[in-house]
């Protein structure tokens, strides 16, 4: 079976299309973990947070159709923080079931290590 990410999204006449991306770059996932680790640092406000999280989606597609505005208009806000999440999980490897996160604090005491 084929993972696939798939996202759905309201055209203008109210229409549902769901795009598919069914291949993913590595280089993504550490771009979604480079956002991960900033949000849950509080680097961004809850504006900045959505707006970063969309353009990670938009850029994720290969699709031209999946724009940043295409995903803002066409999608419902109610349900949006979910649908986002699922394709964040399956982009970073969090809804895997072999998905073992490391502990934050070993996060925090790699940090703090020097290289020097």
């Amino acid at each position: 079976m084929t993972k696939r990410i798939e996202l759905k999204l309201k055209d203008k006449n109210g229409k549902t299309k769901t795009y598919v991306q069914t291949t993913i770059t590595a280089r993504k996932r550490l771009e979604f973990l480079d956002f991960d680790t900033a949000a849950r640092k509080a680097t961004y406000n809850m504006k900045q947070f959505y707006e970063e999280e969309v353009r990670l989606v938009a850029n994720l597609f290969a699709n031209k159709g999946v724009t940043e505005d295409m995903i803002w208009d066409g999608m419902n806000a109610l349900t949006m923080d979910d649908e986002l999440q699922k394709i964040i999980n399956a982009v970073t490897g969090a809804d895997s079931p072999n998905w073992n996160p490391v502990d934050p604090s070993v996060l925090e005491t790699l940090e703090t290590v020097s290289t020097d």
